[in-house]
């Protein structure tokens, strides 16, 4: 329920505010299931260099499983490379979900993800 009202409003307001869109994701990380995480993954593919749609990865990760991290190593990486639009969180969330089947890739993927700078 939170879920299709969280997709809804994110299609609806793309601009929307991120401290209701991290309630969603809270709300979602404690309570939802595989399918919750399946339809926020979906969201998050559509456009996933959106720094707002980051914030889906955590009930992503948290209510995943096993076919889900198929999917999303599918999705995201062109053999063993992370696809180049996609957040380095992305390995975060296959090591989460006990995704071993890059293991031998995931070092790499990260090293050929966009550098990070924090300017201080």
């Amino acid at each position: 329920m939170y879920t299709e009202k969280l997709i809804r409003e994110f299609k609806n307001n793309p601009r929307m505010d991120g401290t209701i869109l991290a309630s969603y994701c809270r709300i979602t990380s404690l309570y939802g299931d595989r399918n919750d995480a399946a339809a926020l993954f979906r969201l998050f593919a559509e456009e996933p260099s959106d720094y707002k749609r980051s914030l889906l990865l955590d009930p992503i990760m948290r209510c995943g499983d096993q076919r889900l991290a198929e999917e999303i190593a599918h999705v995201c990486f062109d053999g063993k490379k992370l696809k180049e639009n996609m957040p380095g969180d992305i390995v975060h969330v296959l090591g989460f979900l006990g995704y071993d089947r890059m293991m031998p890739g995931l070092f790499p993927a990260l090293s050929s993800s966009p550098p990070f700078y924090c300017d201080e």
